[in-house]
């Protein structure tokens, strides 16, 4: 009876240890998109909507996919929009869409046909970052078109938006607006900061730092300037692109930082 009881332990022991071995699919993120396109006829004219809204659409854990996604969908239609799934945020999002662009004043003599443009872009960084921009372009009879990108780069672990203290030592972080102004002038061709605060109507330098509009890659992360946040509008949008590898201070992603 003692044989046959250690026969089956060791049975189960073996059995439970090759179940053990058998290795389980991992489940990849991915992303997908919703698309849109409205155009709504009043007195005064036309007003398209016209949105392409990625979204991160698998992930090992569902409380952190949800979590991403009511941050995604607040990234591009606004916080009142958003909800924990992405059809559910589209869906808000279009229902609101004639009350706020669709009725205008019938008595007014002027008439313009207007647009609201939205395109986002999800890409996976590594295994546990995503990086999410959200492109707007709007023309509601202002003076001019209004054209922003806004950044957003996330944890897939936590679900957490990163901050540039996620990203850099407080020393890296500090020395990276002097190396953002430097990278502009390049860009420009300028020897000094005076000299684009002349011709191109930029902010003076000490206006101009880090900020956590950045669009992480691999390799590179890029600051995202829209117009107005440094310089005049016909001064336009301002990037700057930096290698990771020549920054100081930089927390490397891969290394699970």
């Amino acid at each position: 009876m003692k044989n046959i009881n250690r026969i089956l332990f060791v049975a189960a022991t073996v059995a439970l240890a090759f179940a053990s071995c058998k290795s389980v699919p991992a489940v990849v993120p991915t992303v997908d998109a919703i698309d849109r396109e409205q155009n709504m006829a009043t007195t005064t004219g036309n007003f398209e909507v016209k949105y392409h809204f990625e979204y991160l659409s698998t992930l090992a854990d569902q409380a952190i996919l949800e979590k991403v996604q009511l941050a995604m969908a607040s990234d591009i239609f606004g916080a009142g929009f958003a909800k924990t799934d992405a059809g559910s945020s589209a869906a808000a999002f279009d229902e609101s869409l004639h009350a706020t662009y669709g009725v205008r004043d019938s008595s007014s003599t002027f008439r313009w046909d207007g647009y609201l443009h939205l395109t986002s872009k999800a890409t996976l960084v590594d295994d546990h970052t995503l990086s999410y921009t959200v492109d707007r372009a709007e023309d509601s009879g202002g003076a001019h078109v209004m054209e922003e990108t806004h950044a957003s780069n996330y944890d897939l672990r936590t679900g957490a938006k990163l901050t540039l203290d996620d990203v850099f030592t407080a020393e890296g972080k500090a020395a990276l607006a002097e190396t953002i102004r430097a990278a502009i002038l390049r860009q420009k061709g300028l020897a000094t900061w005076e000299e684009l605060v002349t011709r191109d109507c930029f902010n003076p330098a000490t206006n101009v730092a880090a900020t956590d509009n950045f669009i992480l890659s691999a390799t590179d992360i890029t600051f995202v300037y829209n117009p107005y946040d440094i310089a005049c509008y016909a001064a336009g949008a301002t990037r700057v692109t930096l290698p990771l590898a020549n920054l100081a201070g930089y927390k490397p992603r891969a290394q699970g930082n």
